[in-house]
């Protein structure tokens, strides 16, 4: 009788001493993703790239069911800005903050709309290599309206990037028909540019959840006349299996990703943000390919390579409250 009554106060002597190395644990980690190093804030925007770039599966499949563009968007953002709108309220001083975010969100909205009306008559490939110009974008507008001139490295990533883009690209799969939506769909990067500048220049100071909020938001607002004169019935899933893919890309290609992106972009700086989401053209490609049957060629994976070296040779030029004073500088 004595042992089981030995053997039990050992076992609870033992969780008793576990639990705070399980705290000190939980600290740790909380700590490391609050202050992030350069190479873990990198990662992150990595990971959020991976998510992003499952967008073309979502978007493809409820624009063939016959959901036009803005709805899609709508669907895509309202989630997001619905959730965290309290969030929005309590940072409510922060007024010009606020609008930028909210004119953020309203270019980037209209230019996801020439995005996926372009998917609905192109092939993802040449959608996503198109889009993949936006680092491109994203330098060149920091650089003139942001004054945020760039490191030699970051102009030279850029170059890379869309070098990689076009290795990637098989002439046979472009048409005639299909000139005018590619060119609407450069709306999507030179918005998305614009975005990860405003993120980075003028509401980075922000809680990282008010940030997505105001950028949700104003995507929302400005698709919202487009969905209140148009026919009800194009706003709604017709089927199951729609309402599972407006769950799907307001999850997994909106909520989620974005509060990694918004949250960590930050501690980076646009340039390297910019080339670290870029692993969603890969993505964009093996989505191509798995779910809709388009070929991928060897140039697609010397476009990874070439991304991969855009990535690793980034440095990092994060906003000055994300800096870290106790780190080594990136090299």
């Amino acid at each position: 009788m004595a042992a089981p009554i030995r053997g039990a106060r050992e076992r609870s002597r033992a969780c008793r001493t576990s639990r705070p190395d399980q705290v000190r644990v939980l600290r740790a980690i909380l700590s490391t993703l609050l202050r992030p190093n350069v190479a873990l804030a990198t990662g992150l925007v990595v990971l959020s790239g991976l998510s992003f770039g499952t967008m073309p599966f979502f978007t493809k499949r409820l624009a063939d069911s016959g959901m036009p563009a803005y709805a899609i968007e709508i669907y895509r953002y309202g989630l997001t800005a619905l959730i965290l709108f309290p969030v929005l309220l309590a940072n409510i001083r922060e007024k010009a903050a606020i609008a930028w975010g909210l004119s953020a969100g309203f270019v980037m909205g209209f230019g996801w709309f020439g995005y996926v009306w372009a998917l609905e008559e192109a092939p993802v490939a040449s959608v996503s290599l198109l889009y993949m110009s936006y680092p491109a974008f994203t330098v060149l507008m920091g650089w003139g309206f942001f004054g945020d001139k760039p490191p030699k490295a970051a102009a030279f990533a850029a170059v890379l990037v869309l070098l990689g883009s076009a290795l990637a690209l098989s002439p046979s799969q472009f048409q005639a028909g299909h000139v005018p939506v590619l060119l609407a769909s450069l709306s999507a990067p030179l918005g998305f540019g614009f975005m990860i500048n405003v993120l980075i220049h003028k509401v980075g100071h922000l809680p990282p959840l008010a940030r997505i909020a105001s950028i949700a938001l104003g995507a929302v607002l400005g698709l919202s006349p487009l969905a209140i004169f148009s026919d009800p019935q194009l706003m709604v899933p017709q089927t199951e299996n729609g309402w599972w893919l407006v769950a799907g890309i307001a999850l997994i290609t909106a909520l989620l990703p974005q509060l990694l992106f918004y949250t960590y972009a930050p501690h980076i700086g646009a340039a390297r943000t910019s080339m670290a989401a870029s692993v969603e053209l890969p993505t964009n490609f093996i989505v191509g390919w798995i779910a809709f049957s388009e070929a991928i060629g060897g140039g697609l994976w010397a476009a990874c390579l070439l991304i991969l070296a855009a990535i690793l040779i980034t440095p990092a030029n994060p906003h000055p409250k994300h800096a870290r004073t106790d780190a080594p500088p990136d090299r």
